[in-house]
């Protein structure tokens, strides 16, 4: 059994595993999954670098993240944490002008593993998603809904532990050199 046999359940035909490719894609946009990861990643996910180290931050991490980590390597910024024993590792690839097809130029890419294996992959601009590049159903969808709610209820809750938003305002002055 050939390859392409083994991986599309018996076709051979190109175009059929391209029709099933961008089927899988379509349903990939209607659970709105790549939308949510992405934004997940550009606004929450992204920062624990800064967060995990500072006691003030901490707590913006959601209790269902177990042991977050972030690491560099080059421009590229990888986060590893846990949901429910589960391991997850998001990697978000800057930008680049390197790439062969200039049609390409600016575009992200977000990846995410579960237990090192892809099951989504992403490309956009602006925190915008523009292609799937993979997608894989599994129990990391339950999970990142729970996450989503997660950071939902974190938010809430200190919001209304500091109605002032401390954190908030302490972030601005130091983006703004304000003393």
């Amino acid at each position: 059994m050939g390859f392409l046999t083994s991986l599309f359940g018996g076709t051979k035909d190109p175009a059929a595993i391209i029709q099933e490719v961008e089927r899988r894609k379509l349903a990939a946009l209607r659970t709105g999954f790549p939308q949510l990861v992405n934004s997940m990643y550009h606004f929450q996910l992204k920062y624990y670098s800064h967060w995990i180290g500072n006691a003030a931050t901490a707590q913006l991490i959601p209790k269902i993240v177990e042991h977050p980590t972030v690491s560099c390597i080059g421009s590229d910024t990888a986060i590893s944490f846990a949901i429910k024993n589960r391991n997850y590792k998001l990697v978000f690839h800057e930008p680049t002008f390197m790439m062969a097809d200039k049609r390409e130029d600016n575009l992200y890419r977000l990846e995410l593993y579960q237990e090192d294996k892809k099951v989504l992959a992403l490309r956009g601009k602006l925190n915008e998603v523009m292609y799937i590049d993979a997608f894989r159903d599994g129990h990391w969808t339950a999970d990142f809904r729970a996450l989503n709610k997660a950071i939902s209820d974190t938010e809430i809750i200190t919001t209304n532990k500091n109605p002032s938003n401390t954190l908030a305002l302490e972030e601005l002055k130091k983006n703004f050199d304000i003393a």
